[in-house]
């Protein structure tokens, strides 16, 4: 059992990073889009589509990165492991949070 626990918590925390990295990259998207995207007095076709369509690519890759595994797990008939590893999954989307809240 305990290395199952180990286990959980490791792939929580590699869970959260990837969730992370795939905000990270959705975050400096949305920073840099003006240098993507003309600026214009009207908003133009290109913009209408770009934004909630890497919105919708960025929300299937969290997903995926933070649900994938306990969902396979779930279908398997392993609940209590999906459940815990959501559980340290969040643990560590939080601790992350907070450490980038105190550093910036």
């Amino acid at each position: 059992m305990k290395k199952s626990v180990t286990a959980l918590w490791a792939l929580g925390l590699l869970q959260a990073v990837g969730a992370s990295l795939v905000l990270w990259g959705w975050t400096t998207l949305m920073t840099n889009m003006n240098q993507l995207i003309a600026e214009t007095p009207e908003p133009t076709l290109p913009a209408f589509l770009i934004i909630p369509i890497t919105f919708i690519v960025t929300a299937v890759l969290s997903v995926g990165a933070v649900l994938g595994h306990p969902i396979y797990l779930a279908l398997n008939k392993h609940w209590p492991k999906a459940l815990w590893l959501i559980g340290w999954t969040l643990i560590w989307l939080i601790v992350l949070a907070g450490i980038l809240v105190y550093f910036y």
